[in-house]
């Protein structure tokens, strides 16, 4: 593989990380939440607000030659009571380069971010319960399950659970 980059995404990035989202949902929709035909829609404005970085908020990539091939989304909470508490969304590598690590190097680095910051103490995450070997990868890192949600999602008439998992910094 070609030397790789894992940096923040910025607003020059919106198109490649539209693309790469709709391929996530397409190609794996029972690992998200979010809705194919709904991101699709997603204008400028839209995305600008989902891409641009904020202290509360990053989109991490990998990039190969320019092309964003990997991401991981991290959101800390706003609210005064929660502010310990940060979220891991949007993990997704594309097929082609898949079983490299990138996951696992996306992981690191969020996971370096996340106690770089005084107030994240808690990681938060959740995952399709049928998804094996990225619940392995969590559990690597040390996330635990505390939870599991039933009926979380449903696509093509079939119910899906999610599970809840947690690190503590």
């Amino acid at each position: 593989m070609s030397q790789f980059d894992i940096r923040i995404l910025m607003t020059e990035n919106i198109q490649q990380y539209h693309d790469i989202r709709l391929m996530a949902l397409k190609e794996s929709p029972t690992s998200f939440t979010g809705d194919y035909a709904r991101e699709k829609a997603y204008g400028l404005e839209k995305l600008t607000r989902i891409v641009t970085p904020t202290d509360n908020r990053f989109i991490l990539g990998v990039f190969v030659e320019n092309q964003l091939i990997a991401t991981i989304g991290f959101t800390a909470s706003e609210l005064p009571k929660a502010k310990h508490k940060a979220y891991i969304w949007g993990v997704y590598t594309r097929p082609n380069y898949r079983n490299r690590g990138l996951a696992r190097k996306l992981l690191t680095k969020l996971c370096a971010v996340a106690l770089a910051k005084d107030d994240i103490g808690l990681l938060q995450l959740n995952v399709n319960s049928c998804n094996k070997s990225v619940i392995k990868l969590y559990e690597s890192f040390g996330f635990k399950e505390y939870g599991l949600e039933k009926d979380s999602l449903r696509h093509n008439n079939k119910s899906f659970d999610k599970l809840l998992m947690c690190l503590v910094l």
